[in-house]
């Protein structure tokens, strides 16, 4: 993907404070034909810089220089000092967006609400840059990005032009976590095992899968993709599962009623109760304390 060879340079820049989203510390488009200088400095939050055409490469203080060409973006976290490889920004064309710390403050405007705090703290977190593959929703959307900034600089006073900014801005952050989580396994087995350890901690209370994946900070569609992929089970079926290894223990207590199993283990009613044990163990749960199962 080859940056433009026409056209005049272009290095526009807005604030959030501009376009009203207080998520945004800084936003950036350019459009350079030519290397520029760019010299070490740092932010105090997330950066992310997509390469739309030419390559370049940024050199990180500690960890090198890292190679970036068009279709990829750079994740920069808080803090690290950085530069152009050799102070110099090469030919290229690009959107960045540098993010302030995210509160609750910062979501105003924005669409995002509290609980998406810490799916972005975890998504980011991590003292080394990244360098990901942008999907073609998320291209699509850095491009639009950098159009509509270069035209409010045009039209500052034009409240729709502020309006579409917002809207990409934060479609582009849902493609970027997505990404990035889907790159890291660490981060995937970290939600599976909280997932896991938050159906088994709450096995005898109604759960909603939407609900959990609130708690994970994930979308359901996510959270049921991810933890299929690392345990091949919907989150589902393996509290179905835990409840009935649970039920079976409680069993084994002749003293204790199959309908205060059930009712201890999270089913609604013992009938709903004996067809799921039945599915998960071939026999009703009657048929297994009668037969002495003792595993």
């Amino acid at each position: 993907m080859g940056s433009s060879s026409s056209g005049p340079d272009v290095n526009e820049r807005i604030s959030g404070r501009e376009i009203d989203l207080p998520l945004v510390c800084a936003l950036g488009s350019i459009r350079a034909h030519s290397a520029t200088r760019l010299a070490w400095h740092s932010h105090e939050n997330v950066e992310l810089i997509f390469l739309l055409g030419g390559a370049s490469n940024y050199e990180f203080s500690g960890v090198g220089q890292i190679e970036l060409s068009g279709g990829q973006f750079l994740l920069v976290p808080p803090k690290t000092l950085h530069r152009g490889g050799q102070d110099m920004r090469m030919p290229s064309v690009l959107c960045g967006i540098v993010l302030e710390p995210f509160s609750k403050k910062a979501l105003r405007n924005s669409t995002f609400t509290n609980t998406d705090i810490p799916r972005f703290e975890r998504t980011f977190a991590g003292e080394l840059p990244r360098v990901q593959t942008m999907n073609s929703a998320l291209l699509m959307l850095a491009k639009g990005l950098a159009e509509e900034v270069r035209t409010f600089k045009n039209n500052p006073n034009d409240g729709f032009v502020a309006a579409r900014i917002r809207s990409l801005v934060c479609l582009a952050l849902i493609e970027v976590v997505s990404i990035v989580d889907a790159a890291h396994p660490r981060a995937a087995m970290g939600m599976v095992a909280a997932a896991k350890s938050f159906l088994r901690e709450h096995h005898a209370d109604p759960i909603k899968m939407d609900e959990l994946a609130a708690y994970l900070g994930f979308s359901r569609a996510r959270m049921f993709a991810m933890f299929k992929k690392a345990t091949g089970l919907s989150p589902n079926d393996y509290l179905q599962r835990h409840r009935i290894e649970r039920a079976r223990e409680q069993l084994r207590r002749e003293e204790v009623s199959i309908t205060d199993v059930a009712l201890s283990t999270g089913f609604e009613s013992s009938q709903y109760f004996s067809r799921v044990f039945r599915k998960y163990c071939g026999i009703t749960p009657t048929e297994f304390r009668e037969q002495g199962c003792a595993s």
